[in-house]
């Protein structure tokens, strides 16, 4: 029997908690009230795009698979089993309560779509079809954007040094 994987939003959690407690040590280690903001401001940013792709990617990529399978007449139990994931993932996929982050366009759409087809055939293909999509948003500039929307690039010009073959949207 495999092992359920565990569940992303618990680990996003947990990554965020201990930002957190890291943070924390560095504030009280820090001597003036200006060192502590400085601090503060820097701990911030050190979120690598990688945890973007862990904490916003994946989730949503999951989710739109869950999702699409179940359109397509799966029960949600069956959907949880392929997926290695509970069914109250699947419920709150659907009630949006997990991966609220919606960056798919028509062309994610599409590949979306015949992952699920390939993934409805054969469960095994799983694995392989999340990480071409993951690929493709990689590729799409699309994990750049959300990283420098939510970190370390925030109102800079530059692009994200994960994907340097992204360009600045026109």
């Amino acid at each position: 029997m495999l092992a359920e994987a565990p569940d992303t939003h618990q680990h996003q959690q947990l990554g965020k908690k201990q930002l957190v407690a890291d943070q924390r040590i560095l504030v009280q280690s820090a001597q003036t009230a200006q060192d502590k903001n400085e601090v503060i401001k820097m701990s911030a940013k050190l979120i690598f795009p990688q945890e973007i792709e862990v904490w916003y990617v994946l989730p949503q990529i999951r989710k739109k698979i869950a999702l699409r399978m179940v359109s397509k007449g799966l029960q949600q139990k069956e959907v949880a089993k392929i997926m290695g994931i509970t069914p109250a993932a699947v419920c709150q996929y659907k009630t949006d309560k997990r991966a609220k982050e919606d960056f798919f366009d028509e062309d994610m759409n599409k590949e979306l779509e015949k992952a699920v087809t390939k993934i409805i055939k054969n469960n095994k293909a799983l694995a392989e079809e999340i990480i071409g999509l993951t690929k493709m948003a990689k590729e799409k500039g699309i994990i750049c954007k959300l990283y420098k929307d939510k970190c370390a690039l925030k109102g800079l010009e530059k692009n994200c040094p994960y994907c340097c073959k992204h360009k600045e949207e026109k």
